[in-house]
């Protein structure tokens, strides 16, 4: 699971080729929730490689995040790494 913000610091498509690679696997159901300039571009190669295993919901409120956070066996933390210029 990820959950929190989509954007340019956040690099999510590495859970989305995850998600490809192990798409034959029922045991592995990855979820994406959050919002940011980057949701349409993840959404765009979820749906390119129809991926089943990937779930993408939008920003929970607060009192929502407790309860959504403990749904996950495994979470991750995503940062880009700075580009060198």
């Amino acid at each position: 699971m990820y959950s929190g913000n989509l954007g340019h610091s956040h690099d999510v498509t590495l859970l989305v080729e995850a998600a490809n690679a192990l798409r034959a696997d029922p045991r592995f159901h990855f979820m994406i929730i959050g919002r940011g300039p980057a949701k349409d571009a993840i959404r765009a190669r979820v749906e390119q490689y129809e991926l089943a295993n990937v779930t993408l919901l939008p920003y929970q409120p607060d009192e929502v995040l407790p309860m959504s956070l403990a749904t996950a066996d495994v979470a991750a933390v995503s940062i880009r790494a700075a580009s060198r210029g």
